[in-house]
């Protein structure tokens, strides 16, 4: 079946995707128990996927089981998330929207522009969580100088001041 008109639900698909939660995990352990500095999950970058729906190819968020582990199994209590895929991180955001323990900066197209037409400026987040939201829409064709305002205007300032314990970095299949 489907999770949704964009979400085959097939048992290939469903164990792929649970080998590359696995790499997601094993990744965020190497790195919680300092065995190394940095780790790659790779295949993964599935932010479309939220706490009980699966959307936009994505069946299991790997981004968010990776830092709700960092959390949970680790102790940590700042966790960031910087995703800079193309389409707005929607199932990421809404498993963080509430949570302060986990700040979740996303850099993407403009959501008026493309799918999934979520991830605007004033998303920021609720309850305790409000203010650990930040989406960062650009424009379409945003180049490279762009991104790097970005950088130094946005995600250095917030790293200073957030001191993340470990930051979980996005790609996704879209980062251009």
């Amino acid at each position: 079946g489907f999770l949704s008109d964009d979400t085959p639900l097939k048992p290939a698909i469903v164990k792929a995707v649970r080998l590359i939660v696995g790499a997601a995990l094993k990744a965020g352990d190497m790195v919680a128990q300092k065995k190394v500095i940095m780790a790659q999950g790779v295949g993964g970058g599935l932010h479309h996927s939220g706490k009980d729906y699966g959307e936009g190819w994505c069946v299991f968020n790997d981004v968010a089981i990776c830092a709700k582990a960092m959390v949970e199994r680790h102790g940590m209590e700042r966790v960031l998330i910087f995703d800079t895929d193309a389409h707005a991180g929607n199932g990421t955001m809404d498993i963080f929207y509430e949570d302060p323990r986990v700040l979740y900066l996303t850099v993407h197209q403009d959501p008026k522009t493309i799918y999934p037409n979520t991830g605007f400026v004033e998303q920021i987040g609720k309850g305790e969580g409000k203010g650990f939201t930040v989406n960062v829409p650009l424009p379409p064709e945003a180049d490279d100088d762009c991104m790097k305002l970005v950088l130094e205007s946005v995600f250095r300032p917030i790293v200073r001041q957030f001191k993340p314990q470990v930051i979980i970095r996005n790609g996704g299949a879209d980062p251009h």
